[in-house]
């Protein structure tokens, strides 16, 4: 027989190394969310400039001009999948949190106040998500009328 714990087996670590591991868990995907945001609005600006760029040195739009538009619609909705994949994370480790902090100290803390305010109005969250499909939309529209408008003689 080896000496394997299994997951049928209790486990022996403290409420706090639970608490201080599911932090852990957290700040690292805050910094991911972070990482990502930065990308996304360099992308958004890269995207901008190039376009404006191509469109400055041949004073009209062509055809092929759709192409940084349309990388710049699939990287918002990539930033998009991203951020929702983050936000359930964020879920979990509040949840976790709270229930130990609820356990531990007999009554709410932070990570239940986080828990409670995370789906209001105007969160973090909601912001993002409208911003990166907002964004998606409206590159993936332009690169749609790029490519269908008729160039100019």
């Amino acid at each position: 027989m080896s000496n394997d714990s299994t997951a049928s087996e209790p486990s022996h670590i403290s409420d706090e190394t639970l608490y201080q591991e599911n932090a852990k868990v957290a700040a690292i995907f805050w910094e991911w969310r972070d990482k990502t945001m930065n990308r996304f609005f360099a992308g958004f600006g890269g995207v901008t400039t190039v376009f404006l760029w191509f469109y400055e040195h041949g004073y009209t739009v062509r055809r092929w001009h759709a192409i940084p538009l349309f990388i710049g619609a699939a990287y918002s909705f990539v930033s998009y999948l991203l951020d929702i994949r983050h936000t359930k994370i964020f879920v979990e480790c509040y949840r976790i949190g709270s229930d130990l902090e609820v356990r531990s100290r007999h009554g709410a803390a932070i990570y239940t106040f986080i828990k409670d305010l995370h789906p209001t109005r105007g969160s973090l969250t909601q912001i993002l998500h409208l911003l990166y499909l907002s964004c998606g939309f409206l590159f993936l529209l332009l690169s749609i009328v790029v490519l269908v408008r008729q160039p100019h003689p």
